[in-house]
């Protein structure tokens, strides 16, 4: 028991130091980093805000086919999470309907929670691209889940993906944006 004593009183304070040391170049690099990310975060994100009130709508050619609706006209861009925005995507409130349609026939109640997670994965563009990952389409859904492209762009299947997705637990896909959707 005496040594140990004798050990510890020779160690604390070299282990102290070496302690006192690491914590403070962690705070020091966090303090330093933080702040220009922070900046840079938030201006590309007012950015993408201004864009979003400046959208134009004019008629044009339907998505689904030869019908010509009222389809606003974006400039193709890079939003806040990295994500290339398609030019011409339908109305926002024509892809919220369809969500909730969809949400009825699978019976699943919480139809708001996908329109929310929707809009902060996609902005609700229908085949919004990550240029960072293989990502697509209104709910973000990645290539290892088996859909084709063209799948993971139709809302109406994205949807019950999603649905199905979430059904089985797996909310957890959406983790990276629940502060944007989760109440």
């Amino acid at each position: 028991m005496q040594t140990i004593k004798s050990l510890w009183g020779k160690v604390r304070l070299p282990l102290f130091i070496i302690i006192l040391c690491a914590g403070t170049c962690g705070w020091t690099t966090f303090a330093f980093l933080f702040p220009p990310m922070y900046r840079e975060a938030d201006k590309v994100w007012q950015e993408h805000l201004e864009r979003q009130l400046n959208k134009d709508t004019s008629i044009g050619d339907s998505v689904q086919g030869n019908s010509a609706q009222a389809v606003p006209k974006t400039e193709s861009y890079v939003a806040s999470e990295g994500l290339a925005v398609s030019a011409v995507n339908p109305p926002s409130g024509e892809i919220e309907k369809l969500i909730y349609e969809v949400a009825k026939e699978e019976n699943f109640e919480d139809a708001e929670l996908l329109v929310r997670i929707a809009r902060a994965e996609s902005s609700l563009q229908t085949c919004v691209k990550n240029p960072h990952s293989s990502a697509i389409g209104l709910y973000q859904i990645l290539d290892l889940h088996g859909l084709t492209k063209e799948e993971r762009c139709n809302p109406e299947i994205a949807t019950r993906w999603a649905i199905n997705k979430i059904k089985s637990g797996g909310i957890s896909a959406w983790n990276s944006s629940r502060k944007k959707w989760e109440i």
